[in-house]
């Protein structure tokens, strides 16, 4: 009967989400890191013409499984698709992991200011914030796209998806910093004379921190599907490369724009672009797409639980250390 009892508390305690998707962006962040060492073949390399499995020769592109070395085929210019994959997780993580810190950090700074602070400068930051919040990333995205004259570059996609995109962790820390600042540990804190600075390091900071993890990992599913969404649309990282055709009528040759380094973007974008002759590469870079988006999701579900478990019991001994504070001193 005790090891039942037992044996249900772990399960209550046990935390599905963080667990999944702990593993999952781990496997994320490996993948990204050892591209190099998985991917069988160059993902810029072009395999126009190989023997297949009977020795026949063939052209591309190559079907899954079709030419040995190539399981999930190549693309049109006869590039692995599987190693394209593996070397376009990287680029992707990094771009969405440098604007979700940049929108993480403006959108603290700003939130807390508004939340602990208010008065004329916290109403003007709640108005930016009210205005920022109704403006649709996308759109805002491809104005500034547009306007940077469709320079695919990495800076532009972080102004792109930062301008308006820092709106969503400001709203969410201003209202932990004013739930904060109301507590009545620090209203009677105040009002024994503790000063502005301790508030700040013994009980505002440490909340404030365990709310940064949680709102990293939703905002890099965030920032992710935006990226998915903006690829779709064309615009993606990295623009695409050019490479001459021979032209019959002159002799001379001509540029064509094909999808250049891999990024999971552009792999969508190209995919969809070719998606009636070869329609596995974009459905397998939307895939690519929603199991990173999945993966940072339940990464946030399973902190957010276990950092509101950690809340309930943490904020009585709080109030208790305090207490303690006040009669020591």
């Amino acid at each position: 009967m005790r090891e039942s009892n037992l044996h249900r508390l772990r399960l209550r305690q046990l935390n599905p989400p963080l667990v999944l998707g702990g593993i999952l962006v781990g496997l994320l962040v490996i993948i990204a890191i050892l591209a190099p060492v998985l991917a069988t073949h160059d993902p810029m390399e072009n395999f126009f013409m190989l023997p297949d499995r009977n020795g026949e020769l063939q052209m591309a592109p190559f079907e899954p499984g079709q030419v040995p070395g190539f399981p999930l085929g190549t693309d049109l210019d006869g590039r692995d698709i599987i190693s394209r994959l593996l070397w376009a997780v990287r680029p992707t993580l990094v771009l969405a992991t440098l604007v979700a810190a940049i929108r993480l950090l403006t959108g603290i700074v700003l939130g807390f200011v508004e939340g602990w602070y208010g008065g004329l400068l916290g109403d003007v930051i709640a108005s930016v914030t009210r205005v920022a919040l109704g403006l649709p990333i996308l759109i805002v995205g491809m104005i500034i796209i547009y306007i940077l004259g469709f320079r695919f570059e990495a800076w532009v996609f972080i102004i792109a998806l930062t301008l308006t995109g820092w709106a969503s962790a400001a709203k969410i820390m201003s209202e932990r910093a004013r739930l904060i600042h109301g507590e009545d540990y620090i209203e009677a804190a105040r009002a024994v004379g503790a000063r502005e600075a301790r508030l700040l390091s013994r009980h505002a900071l440490p909340q404030v921190r365990t709310l940064l993890f949680v709102t990293w990992a939703f905002e890099m599913s965030s920032v992710l599907l935006q990226l998915a969404e903006l690829g779709f649309l064309g615009f993606f990282l990295g623009g695409g490369a050019f490479r001459l055709i021979p032209d019959p009528n002159s002799g001379g040759f001509f540029q064509e724009l094909i999808s250049g380094y891999p990024e999971l973007g552009q792999m969508l974008a190209a995919g969809w672009a070719n998606f009636l002759n070869v329609p596995r590469i974009a459905l397998l870079a939307g895939t690519a797409f929603f199991f990173a988006i999945f993966s940072f999701m339940m990464l946030g579900e399973g902190l957010k639980r276990y950092y509101a478990d950690k809340t309930r019991t943490g904020a009585a001994m709080r109030r208790a250390e305090w207490a303690i504070e006040t009669v020591a001193e």
